[in-house]
């Protein structure tokens, strides 16, 4: 039983991994864009947030002209790479002077992104989603813009 709980959940967990590490190389790059090159360890908390934000803006755009698929998978991941190869030093001197390298902090993370990734395993429990969340995912994807 626990091998197929890890087996559901283990690939969510680490989807979400990698899309916070592509977002936060996206918010950095904002942020450096603007001149902003000082930051502690509550900013590593709101860079993912500013990185997804410019991702799902870019990729509004990006829907006008062409469908959202690998190519513009790989332009956000690629731009994530980037901001962090271009802010590494900067990431590094936050990391090993905060208190992200307290056992606590790390094991209450990964405790609270396992219990969410189990419960996005689970079927829809709010009565909305039959009526009209789930339609709306099917239109947007039978009739792209």
């Amino acid at each position: 039983m626990m091998t197929d709980l890890l087996a559901y959940i283990g690939p969510v967990v680490g989807a979400w991994t990698t899309m916070a590490v592509v977002f936060l190389g996206v918010g950095v790059s904002v942020r450096r864009a603007f001149g902003l090159r000082q930051y502690g360890a509550r900013q590593l908390l709101i860079l993912p947030l500013i990185g997804w934000c410019i991702a799902v803006a870019f990729l509004q755009i990006w829907h006008f002209f062409l469908p959202v698929d690998q190519r513009a998978l790989v332009v956000v991941a690629v731009a994530g790479m980037v901001g962090l190869a271009w802010n590494w030093r900067d990431l590094w001197n936050v990391v090993t002077r905060s208190a992200w390298n307290s056992a606590i902090v790390v094991a209450t993370f990964l405790l609270v992104a396992i219990w969410l990734a189990n419960q996005t395993t689970n079927q829809p429990q709010n009565y909305d989603s039959g009526l009209y969340h789930l339609n709306a995912v099917r239109w947007a994807h039978s009739y792209p813009l």
